[in-house]
């Protein structure tokens, strides 16, 4: 046998081992690819359904379901940042375009490999990697596209909590002014702005991303509900001077338009009000002072003055507690059989023609809520309160739509000493996750 003839041979099965040990190398990357993209997706919705303390868990299940149980079979499986998780709370993502990110549930999942033919070569094992980066959408919204007003926050709390708090990413159409003594304490901020338009000398933080893409109204599906027939025409009840005590049911509350003033479709002065579930439709606005509130299942929706572009304003000032749960459903949105929508506490007319900028008025108020603030074409102006995402334990509307399924969208912002912790990230009940989402969760 020639000598050429044995060395062919065996170049030609070294070069067969060497092509099978990277097709075995290559096979066991596509499946850790696999594993990686499940556990980034796995931790972001647990981010999502407001389950802090899991969210590692859930992602280290999920690869272990793949193939790929951290510290078995030279297995390494590690979060590199989890918002919501316990192991790498807080962390930035540093792995591509989402390096610096807060919001990103990025995941790394290294191997060593065992070889087969080219350890003759003295490479007895090659280490493989994924990497895969899930990030939760925005649970707020300053759109920015009717009003042109820059969303401001002025001033901090005096025990210093945070102005602006909310325990998802937020996004604003255009810049973002927090002067010295403002707190923005939001996940991560997504700006369409330049670095240079926004001045943020303020308390800011955690990330922050300038020249973001724009992002369009993200319910702007949703269905406006329509005024039926007056209930009552600018209806009013009580008195600064002493309290009392009603309830109300669903329908049209109508205010009225005459020489150039709008009377508000409800007004309430120093009462205690229980609004039985169901959709307020009301027409020219609201007036509540030192008003106290209770209401499940409801949705308010505020429109215009029938026959007119008055839509006057919404205003919950002067010690009012607004203790407020939009209706549950099976699908976000949907109206249920008392006709609120599921998920939407407060729904502002889409056509809104302002008195000013902000025609959103939360003054001096406080209390809990859960539902969407869906106002997308007026601002929000809120000055000395804080409303919590109905973090109160023992609030607990009906399922499926969860006990703190909040988020804001609004046109713009004016924040003055006022702690908006409302903004909560939970929507384990809603099919398909948060209804903000625009976006597909796996993102690199």
């Amino acid at each position: 046998m020639s000598p050429l003839f044995v060395l062919g041979v065996i170049l030609s099965l070294g070069f067969c081992g060497l092509c099978l040990d990277i097709g075995l190398i290559d096979l066991q990357q596509r499946q850790m690819q696999t594993a990686a993209d499940a556990a980034a997706i796995a931790g972001e919705m647990q981010f999502e359904r407001g389950i802090s303390a899991s969210g590692s868990d859930a992602g280290l299940a999920a690869a272990a379901q793949h193939g790929f149980t951290d510290g078995v079979s030279n297995t390494s499986v590690t979060y590199i940042s989890d918002p919501g998780g316990a192991s790498a709370s807080y962390n930035a993502a540093t792995i591509g375009d989402y390096a610096g990110h807060y919001d990103a549930v990025q995941i790394l999942i290294t191997r060593q490999v065992p070889t087969i033919f080219m350890g003759v070569l003295g490479i007895t094992s090659v280490q493989v990697e994924a990497t895969a980066t899930a990030s939760p959408p925005p649970c707020v919204y300053y759109l920015g596209l009717k009003n042109l007003q820059t969303p401001t926050v002025l001033l901090s709390n005096a025990d210093g909590a945070p102005v602006s708090y909310a325990g998802c990413p937020a996004y604003i159409g255009g810049d973002l002014t927090v002067p010295s003594g403002g707190w923005w304490q939001d996940w991560q901020t997504y700006l369409t702005g330049s670095p240079g338009g926004s001045s943020l000398l303020g308390v800011i933080k955690r990330g922050t991303t300038f020249n973001a893409p724009v992002r369009t109204d993200p319910l702007a599906y949703l269905a406006q509900p329509t005024a039926g027939g007056c209930a009552a025409t600018n209806y009013s009840h009580g008195s600064l001077a002493s309290q009392t005590t009603i309830t109300l049911n669903p329908g049209t509350y109508c205010g009225t338009y005459s020489a150039g003033v709008v009377t508000p479709g409800m007004t309430l002065l120093n009462v205690n009000v229980t609004f039985n579930p169901g959709l307020y439709v009301i027409t020219g606005g609201i007036n509540w002072q030192q008003t106290n509130t209770t209401g499940n299942g409801v949705t308010f929706f505020f429109t215009k003055v029938g026959g007119t572009t008055k839509y006057g304003t919404v205003v919950m000032t002067t010690l009012s507690q607004i203790n407020l749960s939009a209706a549950s459903g099976t699908t976000f949105g949907v109206a249920n059989s008392n006709g609120a929508l599921a998920g939407i506490l407060f729904f502002c007319d889409r056509n809104w023609v302002n008195t000013n900028a902000q025609d959103f008025q939360y003054n001096s108020s406080t209390g809990w809520v859960n539902g969407v603030w869906y106002m997308p074409s007026t601002g929000i102006a809120v000055h000395n309160g804080w409303a919590d995402c109905n973090w109160n334990s023992t609030v607990t509307p009906a399922s499926p739509i969860p006990s703190n399924a909040c988020g804001l969208i609004a046109d713009n912002l004016w924040d003055s000493a006022f702690q908006l912790s409302m903004l909560g990230f939970n929507f384990t009940g809603i099919p398909g996750g948060a209804p903000t989402r625009q976006n597909s969760v796996l993102v690199q």
